[in-house]
């Protein structure tokens, strides 16, 4: 911990980044503790909630977000492009066919249901967000929808995390 600590004190909103990249690509890494972390290193206890709240969204959000979204395309792509043939050859040994997984991406190619759910699942802390990588490039959604609702789920999680931290540690 102490490492992380020592990243984030010397490098702010830079370290939330390559963490953000990080997190994505080395499952074990968790997030929210690393959000968290940099919610109470970053913001100062001595400021007023609305400033907290932007510092949150500014320090920590904004580039969670973007490193999440950039470290999310290694798993969404290996699994686009390279899915179909995996799942054909072994998905019978999961139980799971390529049929089934078509008739999956068709149900999430219409409306705002899919849009909503791929931020809810990058925004609530309860989902690993590779997971989350993997499956939509497996149901094939498109990637510019992948990487805007990516950045917007891992801001609103990161920033949140970092400002519930610092109101969680202020208050004691």
């Amino acid at each position: 911990m102490k490492i992380l600590e020592a990243f984030i004190l010397s490098h702010g909103p830079l370290a939330v980044f390559f963490i953000g990249i990080l997190e994505e690509l080395i499952f074990i890494l968790p997030s929210a503790i690393v959000f968290l972390a940099a919610g109470f290193f970053l913001i100062p206890e001595n400021i007023g909630f609305s400033a907290a709240l932007a510092q949150a969204f500014l320090k920590i959000g904004l580039p969670a977000g973007a490193g999440v979204a950039i470290g999310s395309l290694f798993i969404y792509g290996l699994v686009y492009w390279g899915g179909k043939p995996i799942f054909q050859k072994y998905g019978r040994y999961i139980g799971l066919t390529w049929d089934e997984i078509e008739r999956a991406a068709a149900r999430f190619t219409s409306g705002y249901y899919d849009e909503l759910l791929l931020f809810l699942l990058r925004a609530l802390p309860i989902f690993p967000i590779s997971v989350v990588s993997a499956a939509s490039g497996l149901v094939r959604i498109p990637w510019k929808k992948f990487m805007f609702y990516t950045f917007l789920g891992a801001f609103v999680r990161a920033g949140g995390a970092a400002v519930f931290e610092r109101e969680r540690h202020r208050v004691r």
